[in-house]
C-alpha cells in the first residue's frame, strides 16, 4: 500500500505550461485546423460542391465517404483541448487514454499533410496538418509522461493502445464506409453492388478505380462524386439507379445499361454516353460540356429539364421514340438524333 502511496505521490512532469507555450499550442494545434476546416467547408459550399480539399486528399484512402477525416481532424482538436483544459493536471490516469489519441491524431495529420503535397500543392492545404502534429506529438508524449508518473507502464501502454484504436473506429463508424464497395476497390471490374447505398461517396478515376461491367442497378449514388482520368464505367449496369444531384467527371459510360435510371440536377462533364441504353431515363441533368450521346437510345427518355442542352455536342445516331420528352424548341433531327416507330425498338 506504501508502495502505490509513493507511485501517486511522484511530482509530475512540468503538468503546467508556461503560457507562451499555450498561446503556441492554441494557434497551431487547435486555431490553425478548425479555420482550415472551416475555410475548406465554405470552399466547398461557395463553389456548389465542386471542390474540396479533403475529399480530393482522402479519395486516396479508397474510403470513398470521406467525412471521416472531417470525424479524425475534429477529434484531435477536441482531444487536445480537452487535454490542456482539463486532463493536464487533473484524471492524470486518463492521460494514457489521451495520450494515445494524440499521437494517433500526429500520425494522421503528418500522413495527411504527405499526401496533400502529392495530391494537391496548395499551402493553405498543407499548412495546419504540418504546424499542428508536432503540436499534437509533443502533447501526446507529456500525456503518457503525465500517466506514467501514477500508472505501471504496462497500463500507460494498454491505455494508450486503446486511445489510438478508439479514434479508428469512432471515425469509421461515424460516417459509416460502404464497406460492401470497399472490399472491390479500386478494381470494382463485374462486381454485384446492387441496391447499395452509395450515396455522397468521392471517387476518382486517377487511383485505378473502375466499375467496367459492374453491376450497380438501383444503387443509390446521389450526391456521388465520380471524376477524373476517364473513370471506367464501361458497360456497367445502372438500371434503375439514382444519380440525382451526383457530379460526373470525365466518365466513360459507353455502353451502359441506364434504363430508368434518374441523372435528375446531375453535373456532367466530358461523359461519353455512345451506345447507352438511356430508355426510360430522367435526364434533368445540367451538361457542363462535352458530353456525347453518339447511337444512345433515347426511347422514353426525359429531358425537357436538361441544363444547357448545347453542352451535349454530340446526337449522331442517338434515337428516340414518340414517348422521348425534349425541351422546347430543341430539334434533334438537325442535331442528327434518329426518330424510330416504337415497334422498331432496338
Amino acid at each position: 500500500m506504501e508502495c502505490i502511496n509513493n507511485v501517486d505521490k511522484k511530482t509530475t512532469p512540468a503538468e503546467s505550461m508556461s503560457l507562451g507555450r499555450m498561446y503556441i499550442y492554441v494557434f497551431f494545434g487547435i486555431a490553425l485546423p478548425v479555420v482550415a476546416l472551416v475555410v475548406d467547408y465554405g470552399i466547398s459550399v461557395f463553389a456548389g460542391g465542386d471542390f474540396n480539399t479533403l475529399y480530393m486528399i482522402g479519395t486516396m484512402f479508397l474510403l470513398p465517404r470521406v467525412g471521416y477525416l472531417y470525424v479524425t481532424i475534429g477529434s484531435g482538436i477536441i482531444t487536445l483541448l480537452l487535454w490542456m483544459v482539463l486532463f493536464q493536471a487533473h484524471g492524470k490516469r486518463y492521460n494514457g487514454f489521451i495520450g494515445g489519441i494524440l499521437l494517433f491524431n500526429a500520425l494522421f495529420y503528418l500522413a495527411f499533410g504527405i499526401a496533400a503535397i502529392y495530391r494537391l500543392f496548395i499551402i493553405p492545404v498543407l499548412l495546419p496538418p504540418f504546424c499542428a502534429a508536432p503540436i499534437l506529438f509533443l502533447s501526446g508524449v507529456r500525456a503518457l509522461k503525465i500517466a506514467r508518473s501514477v500508472m505501471h507502464i504496462w497500463k500507460v501502454a494498454l491505455t494508450s493502445i486503446a486511445g489510438f484504436l478508439f479514434v479508428v473506429i469512432l471515425s469509421l463508424l461515424v460516417v459509416r464506409q460502404p464497406w460492401g464497395l470497399i472490399k472491390y476497390l479500386p478494381n470494382a471490374q463485374g462486381a454485384n453492388l446492387s441496391g447499395m447505398d452509395l450515396s455522397h461517396i468521392y471517387l476518382e478515376g486517377c487511383f485505378g478505380v473502375t466499375f467496367e461491367e459492374a453491376n450497380l442497378s438501383y444503387a443509390d449514388l446521389s450526391y456521388a462524386y465520380l471524376v477524373n482520368c476517364d473513370f471506367n464505367m464501361h458497360k456497367v449496369n445502372l438500371q434503375e439507379a439514382n444519380l440525382n444531384h451526383a457530379v460526373l467527371e470525365i466518365v466513360n459510360l459507353t455502353e451502359a445499361d441506364l434504363r430508368g435510371a434518374n441523372l435528375d440536377n446531375a453535373e456532367l462533364f466530358e461523359v461519353d454516353f455512345t451506345d447507352a441504353d438511356l430508355q426510360g431515363a430522367s435526364l434533368g441533368f445540367k451538361a457542363r460540356g462535352r458530353i456525347d450521346m453518339g447511337k444512345a437510345n433515347l426511347c422514353g427518355a426525359d429531358l425537357r429539364e436538361i441544363k444547357n442542352i448545347l453542352g451535349v455536342y454530340f446526337w449522331e445516331g442517338a434515337i428516340y421514340n414518340s414517348a422521348t420528352l425534349w425541351p422546347k424548341d430543341f430539334n434533334p433531327v438537325e442535331k442528327g438524333a434518329v426518330l424510330v416507330a416504337d415497334e422498331n425498338l432496338r
